[in-house]
């Protein structure tokens, strides 16, 4: 089951139990239980509480997920995410090394760790969403399913701004 957490809106969440022929029986947001078939799509504040029944077995014990959907952040405000946290940022691609690409907007500026680069060209308004990560005291934006990457504008161009390292 995908974890709990912050996700793009429509994402799909599917349930899964390691017990042979065992049913899923699921509520979501304090809905009566009910016989899970289908994946639960992601449109806003969800709470899905599951446990699985089979014959000859007691119930499993439940457990609950609580989601929310993702939105666009400031880079300022993403910059002080804790690693393993989701996001989604917006900004100017201002320089392409490597597996690295650095994006900026009028609060500060982020890497973006991993991402498709033929995507995207230096002055391109980008939107990326995944995972902080933390590489030698830097935060870094990682790939991560369902997220996506792409061009919001092409080639708006890069307007330098000054930053401090601490923007960084």
């Amino acid at each position: 089951s995908l974890a709990s957490g912050e996700w793009p809106v429509n994402t799909q969440i599917t349930l899964a139990t390691a017990t042979k022929d065992a049913t899923i029986f699921v509520s979501v947001n304090g809905e009566e239980f009910k016989t899970y078939t289908e994946a639960i799509t992601l449109t806003g504040q969800t709470t899905v509480i599951a446990y699985a029944q089979a014959d000859g077995l007691d119930d499993s014990e439940q457990v609950t997920f609580t989601y929310d959907v993702v939105t666009v952040k400031p880079i300022s405000e993403v910059r002080l995410y804790e690693k393993g946290k989701n996001a989604i940022v917006e900004g100017i691609l201002t320089h392409k090394a490597g597996r690295e690409m650095y994006i900026q907007d009028e609060t500060g500026g982020i890497v973006l760790y991993d991402f498709e680069s033929s995507v995207a060209n230096v002055g391109d308004k980008v939107r990326a969403g995944g995972v902080m990560e933390i590489y030698n005291e830097l935060q870094e934006l990682k790939p991560l399913e369902p997220f996506t990457y792409e061009v919001v504008e092409a080639n708006v161009g890069v307007s330098p701004k000054t930053i401090s390292p601490e923007q960084l």
